[in-house]
């Protein structure tokens, strides 16, 4: 019989809250971009500023898909640890 795989739970969870973190300071620079990208378009006129402001409301789409998709890769990780631990807890019985 070979001895049981055991993860290191307090390491994953800890990288996945550094993750979450990172992904809420993402979240801020996105934020502060956008109001700069704002400022910047506001000193356009006419079709320089409706120009200015899809390139800008582009940029920021693009950033805040990574954000959500960072959110949503933390979360799914989150459940595969969560499925891990219970799965180690049933084990835990068959080898002893």
């Amino acid at each position: 019989m070979s001895a049981p795989i055991h993860q290191n739970f307090p390491a994953l969870h800890s990288s996945l809250d550094s993750m979450d973190g990172l992904g809420r300071a993402l979240q801020t620079k996105v934020d502060e971009l956008r109001s700069e990208l704002n400022i910047w378009a506001g000193f356009w006129r006419g079709t320089a500023h409706d120009q200015a402001m899809t390139w800008s409301q582009n940029v920021t789409n693009q950033a805040e898909h990574s954000v959500q998709a960072s959110v949503n890769y933390t979360a799914t990780a989150r459940q595969a640890v969560a499925d891990m631990e219970a799965q180690e807890h049933t084990n835990a019985g068959i080898w002893t």
